[in-house]
């Protein structure tokens, strides 16, 4: 055995053609701060240049156009600072340069602090004036739109400025989890039938995915284990995102913390509401196939260790990474050309830092920049088939950025989350759908067939938990109850049992893991996944039968980008999210999956 055998490679040692080249962006270290300190200085003298003198249609084009110009260059320079730091968190400059965005951004949105309350105080006939007069103004008139709406909640200028300057605290606690976990937090080395392999947040998937079940709950005690070792510090810096939820939104006029997140893509409360109904009305479908899964598994009960292994014992999956991108980029064939060979030259040439090292970022994101490509980070790994469908996901996030920057405006690009996800979710089932279709063998289809199960799942059921336990957390600190670590805990292993039902049995730890739920930060962003999912189950079977009206409307979804409100944008695109039929509907369209799958396996039972 080597004497480095399991331990996770350095930045250095990934071959550089599997690395994002952040040079595209600036030549190297020295130019990002040369740039970043010109920014700096020209971002408060174009704004001041602009105070007291927004009275006519021209300056305030002017105004619009210069504060673009800024905004543009600062996404380009966090842009550059976030995907060093993601990929080596270990390293100090990058630590240094992710520091120093934070105070440039603050620095830039108090210079500019007093555009937003100079555009309000613009009475209405006179902004449709100027709007209809200035052909420079088109470009900002869905800017112009939400900034009139948003007006309730903004502050006057002094009060804009004082939130503003405040900005670089309010991710503190965030950025604090994402130190501990990522960096500071030590897993441990566990034996494997191949070795001893480190466990880290990246591959915990890989051990809990494992035949052996003493690995399995070895690796999933020693996770919880040493979330168990901080649980006080987790739930205090926890405790202090909700608070910073909370302030935020009774400083701007909101009546919740989820008013406050929702409303500006203009997402009535219902939409969560409905989601979490929807949701628990049918957890008998979840928990039937849980009792399929323990009876497959000759298991009295379910421990929360076995949730994640499969049923279907099939062979080895080896999928090298250009072997997946084919695969993701024929399961979308129906996009047509100019989509797949946009989706494949990308994920081979530039876009995706693919394989883990140590101090990289766990899991898998898609980061935007207007002046750039998109830029996708992986940790592949070829043996791991959920990575050829995280693949298929963020490629999805990537085509869906390489459209809205090509058909939008920097000011109207960035589309929603929830748009976002919908897209994303659609593109991992078809390719489930394509790897099924053309699948021979039994066994490997009954496999597939669980897993994509299991993947539905997984943002259903999950993530609709996640998402109703910080509802409860939110409004229980709103309604004056404040919650300890004990009663945190209470709730949420309530919950545990409630959505999995009377065949799952959790361990003592298990309460615990809502101290590693990351997103957890961003207040109300878990909920976007379930509705992504149920949303892609509508969308998923017409597209595959490749009725043209549903292929245009899909890619007209892409090429929309930020111009239009979620809800109207999925709604055009046949997603009805604000619908308790929608949540039928996908939940009917699960419910069949299962019956699938259990067929499957029958099949395959008796021929063994």
């Amino acid at each position: 055995m080597k004497p480095n055998a399991g331990k996770p490679k350095r930045r250095r040692d990934i071959p550089i053609s599997a690395k994002w080249d952040t040079t595209r962006l600036y030549a190297s270290h020295e130019s990002w701060h040369e740039s970043a300190n010109r920014l700096r200085q020209s971002s408060g003298e174009t704004a001041r240049l602009f105070v007291d003198t927004i009275a006519s249609a021209d300056t305030l084009a002017s105004a619009l156009d210069a504060y673009d110009h800024i905004m543009m260059e600062a996404e380009k320079l966090r842009h550059y600072a976030f995907l060093n730091h993601a990929v080596d968190a270990l390293d100090h400059t990058n630590r240094e340069q992710q520091a120093l965005m934070v105070q440039l951004d603050a620095a830039i949105e108090e210079a500019w602090s007093f555009l937003t309350p100079a555009i309000l105080a613009i009475p209405e006939v006179t902004l449709q004036e100027y709007c209809r007069k200035s052909p420079r103004l088109q470009v900002h008139s869905v800017r112009l739109e939400r900034i009139r709406r948003l007006g309730p909640h903004t502050l006057n200028p002094t009060g804009q400025h004082i939130m503003a300057a405040y900005g670089a605290l309010a991710d503190a606690s965030s950025r604090a989890f994402t130190a501990l976990v990522q960096t500071d937090m030590v897993f441990g080395k566990l034996e494997t039938p191949a070795g001893p392999k480190v466990l880290e947040r990246s591959n915990l998937s890989w051990f809990l995915r494992h035949p052996d079940r003493t690995l399995r709950t070895t690796a999933y005690r020693r996770y919880l284990g040493a979330f168990d070792a901080h649980k006080h510090t987790l739930a205090t810096m926890y405790r202090g995102s909700v608070h910073q939820d909370i302030y935020q939104s009774k400083i701007r006029n909101y009546t919740s913390s989820r008013e406050m997140v929702l409303y500006p893509d203009a997402v009535d409360e219902s939409v969560h509401s409905v989601l979490i109904a929807g949701i628990r009305k049918r957890l008998p479908t979840f928990h039937a196939y849980f009792a399929l899964k323990r009876q497959a598994l000759g298991l009295d009960r379910l421990k929360p260790y076995d949730l994640f292994v499969p049923i279907v014992k099939a062979s080895p999956v080896h999928i090298p990474y250009k072997e997946a991108v084919g695969l993701v980029c024929a399961s979308v064939s129906m996009l047509g050309r100019e989509f797949c060979d946009t989706l494949e030259k990308g994920l081979l040439d530039g876009w995706v830092d693919r394989y883990g090292n140590a101090g990289k970022h766990s899991g898998a994101f898609t980061a935007s920049c207007y002046l750039s490509e998109p830029a996708v980070l992986l940790n592949y790994k070829e043996d791991v088939l959920q990575n050829l469908f995280t693949l298929a996901h963020e490629g999805a996030h990537a085509m869906h950025t390489w459209y809205s920057i090509r058909h939008n405006p920097f000011s109207q690009y960035a589309y929603s989350i929830l748009e976002a996800e919908t897209v994303a979710n659609v593109h991992e089932r078809l390719l489930a759908t394509y790897l099924i279709d053309r699948e021979t063998d039994m066994q490997r289809k009954a496999f597939l067939l669980e897993q994509q199960v299991e993947g539905m799942l997984a943002k259903l059921l999950r993530q609709t938990m996640l998402a109703d336990f910080e509802h409860q957390m939110h409004c229980g600190e709103e309604a004056g109850r404040p919650f300890t670590l004990e009663s945190m805990r209470s709730v949420y292993r309530d919950l545990l049992v409630h959505y999995y039902g009377p065949d799952v049995d959790f361990d003592p730890l298990s309460d615990l893991e809502f101290l590693t739920i990351g997103h957890f930060y961003q207040a109300y962003y878990v909920y976007t996944y379930p509705v992504g999912a149920a949303a892609s189950l509508v969308l998923t079977d017409k597209l595959v039968a490749r009725d043209p009206k549903v292929i245009e409307s899909y890619l007209a979804l892409l090429k929309r980008g930020g111009s239009r409100y979620p809800v109207d944008s999925l709604a055009a695109a046949g997603c009805p999210i604000g619908s308790s039929g929608m949540y039928e509907q996908a939940m009917d369209e699960l419910a069949q999956s299962v019956t699938a799958f259990a067929r499957s396996l029958e099949n395959v039972s008796s021929r063994t």
